[in-house]
This record gives structure tokens, C-alpha cells and sequence, in this order.
């Protein structure tokens, strides 16, 4: 488990043998961590990332969504299956159904990951993006970087926590315009990342839409991405 998000994570992500991740491990953290979370996705594929707690903001100020985590580390540690129920409250663009497995991200990571070892591939995969004090201004820049990096091609769909900092009624009209014509469905609401109160989101496990105001997230660690 990370201690804490922050600058420097991508420093140490050189040369893909710098870390050798042998038999199961579930690793921990959000933020700047999304580097390390994103280069455990391409080259260490018995490691099970998870978008969750790290032991500063979460334990020691006392924000853990502990019966969430009890339920990850109980099903990690027994191989179960895992259901995850997620609310979400905003349709951006409804486009064809939610289909694929969860690739979450803070969205400043996931752009700085273009052209490194830590680039994911993001066909088939549904995106689960988050940031923290951006403005839409930036936060449009960074998307059309991913767009113009074809980043954004077979996508099975995106889902945006909200920003702290930013309220939903400043940035949902711009998302609205940036994806009015995207032919997968883009979803906004469902907290993680750096909102509090906030969800895990373990990467890979399956996406599926439940309602008009929930979706869930089904998998096993370990499971081949």
C-alpha cells in the first residue's frame, strides 16, 4: 500500500525489470501512484492494481471505506469472486452499452503515460478517470490529448468521479460538448480517486451497467486481464 500520492512516482519508472513482482500481490494507491498502477497493468501480470486506500488519507485521517476494503482484502486473500455496487448520477452521452473491463486513472497520469512503459492499452477497456483542483480548461486539453493519441478508440466507455474543487454544474457542460457525438456511453458521478467519501476500483474487473443510477463492478484477483 502506497503511503501517499505525490510527485516523483513517474522518476522512478524506468526500465521495466525495476521491479520484480513474483506470486500474488494486491497493490494499493491513487493519485501520482496511477504511474505505478499503470506499470504493474503492463509488466508484472500476477499483481492485481487496486484505485484505492494509501495509509496517509485514508487511515491516518481516518477516511477508509473500511467495509469496502474488508471485502477487497477478504476476496483477494480467498481468490472469491468480488461484486462492486457504484452509483453514479450524470448520463454525459449515452452511446452504446458499457462494455469491458475497469481501467481507472487520474486523468494528468494517464496523460503523462503516453509514449512510456507505463502506457496502457486502453481498447476493450472502460475508463475510469478522476482528478483533483483542475480547471475544465485543463481538464479538456488533457482530453484531447488522449483523443489525438487515439487513445479514446475502442473504448468500451468512460466514467468521471466529480473533482474537488470544481462543481459538477462548471465541468459537465464541457464534457457534454467533448463527447457529444462519441459512440460509447460517458457517465459522471461515481466517487473515487481523490473525493471523499470514495470507492475502490480494481482494474480489470468487468463493467456492467445495473440501472439508470448504478452500476457494478464483478471480477476475481488474478483473473488474466
Amino acid at each position: 500500500m502506497a503511503v501517499r500520492g505525490g510527485y516523483g512516482t513517474t522518476a522512478i519508472l524506468g526500465p521495466t525489470d525495476l521491479y520484480r513482482v513474483k506470486g500474488p500481490k494486491l497493490v494499493s494507491g491513487a493519485s501520482d501512484i496511477t504511474a505505478l498502477l499503470l506499470w504493474l497493468e503492463n509488466h508484472a501480470p500476477e499483481a492485481s492494481p487496486l484505485m484505492g486506500p494509501m495509509a496517509i488519507p485514508d487511515f491516518g485521517e481516518k477516511r477508509l471505506n473500511e467495509p469496502l476494503f474488508e471485502r477487497i482484502l477478504k476476496a483477494f486473500l480467498k481468490g472469491e469472486e468480488l461484486f462492486i455496487p457504484l452509483p453514479y448520477t450524470t448520463v454525459i452521452q449515452e452511446g452504446a452499452p458499457l462494455q469491458g473491463r475497469a481501467l481507472p486513472a487520474c486523468l494528468t497520469l494517464l496523460s503523462l503515460s503516453l509514449g512510456t512503459a507505463f502506457e496502457p492499452d486502453t481498447r476493450g477497456r472502460v475508463l475510469f478517470l478522476e482528478d483533483v483542483h483542475e480547471t475544465p480548461a485543463r481538464i479538456l486539453r488533457l482530453l484531447e490529448h488522449l483523443r489525438n493519441a487515439k487513445k479514446l478508440e475502442g473504448i468500451g466507455g468512460v466514467v468521471f468521479s466529480p473533482q474537488q474543487g470544481l462543481p459538477s454544474r462548471e465541468i459537465l457542460p464541457h464534457l457534454r460538448s467533448f463527447f457529444f457525438d462519441a459512440p460509447f456511453t460517458v457517465l459522471y458521478g461515481t466517487p473515487f480517486g481523490h473525493t471523499f467519501p470514495r470507492q475502490y476500483i480494481p482494474f480489470g474487473f468487468r463493467v456492467h451497467r445495473l440501472s439508470s443510477r448504478r452500476l457494478a463492478l464483478e471480477g476475481r484477483f488474478g483473473e488474466k486481464r
